[in-house]
């Protein structure tokens, strides 16, 4: 029977073998961390808008309308034909052109969504039965010549209003909120046909010309009806 010994010693330092580890451990935690991060650089570059000019024929509700691809954000609503109930669209200002890829060429952008509906009530339509019964003051001045009503609950603190044209029933219309924790925004929403309506929303500080802005927009989506 073959005596048994114990192995002999390798010399190594127990130290230097622990560093070892501890640097094969880093280096796999920093080769993880890289990973991560390019996967996350990935996500985020992943924007879904297209920098394609190209008109496509889509559709909101019955409606009609040939519309430049980049500006359309939502890839399953810039499919040639594509029918939607709400289609969204964004387009920069002042230019109202569509989305070019450089992201500092437009920091403004309009969000415009085209509706086929003919059961919502437009902001002009409650006007009267609604926000002038909920308003806690009576019409005052507003920015460049429009009216405004308070609708934030507190009388003066202008965070919530509606602004408008005095004595034009069809007149330029808007809401307008200044929330805490983020930029005034103001929405108008009016009616283009009895089964569309169309809502943009903007900076409030663009309140200063309206009626230019107004004009705008509605002659760019004018534009790009078919029917």
């Amino acid at each position: 029977m073959r005596p048994s010994t114990l192995p002999r010693p390798t010399g190594c330092n127990p130290l230097h073998f622990t560093a070892m580890t501890a640097l094969l451990v880093l280096l796999s935690l920093a080769y993880l961390g890289n990973l991560a991060m390019s996967w996350a650089n990935v996500a985020a570059s992943a924007d879904p808008r297209t920098t394609d000019r190209r008109p496509v024929q889509v559709s909101a509700g019955r409606h009609e309308l040939l519309i430049p691809a980049n500006m359309i954000p939502r890839p399953e609503q810039r499919i040639q034909g594509q029918r939607s109930e709400r289609l969204a669209l964004e387009m920069s200002w002042p230019q109202l052109e569509g989305f070019s890829g450089d992201t500092q060429a437009a920091e403004v952008w309009i969000s415009v969504d085209l509706i086929a509906t003919r059961s919502v009530a437009t902001l002009s339509e409650r006007l009267d039965s609604v926000y002038r019964r909920l308003a806690t003051s009576h019409d005052t001045q507003g920015p460049a010549g429009l009216a405004l009503l308070d609708m934030s609950g507190k009388a003066g603190s202008g965070d919530d209003v509606i602004v408008f044209e005095a004595g034009q029933p069809n007149g330029f219309i808007a809401r307008c909120q200044t929330p805490a924790d983020g930029p005034a925004r103001c929405f108008r929403d009016l009616r283009l046909a009895d089964d569309l309506v169309v809502s943009y929303r903007f900076q409030r500080s663009a309140l200063a010309n309206w009626g230019r802005m107004d004009r705008r927009i509605l002659d760019r989506i004018d534009g790009m009806r078919l029917n």
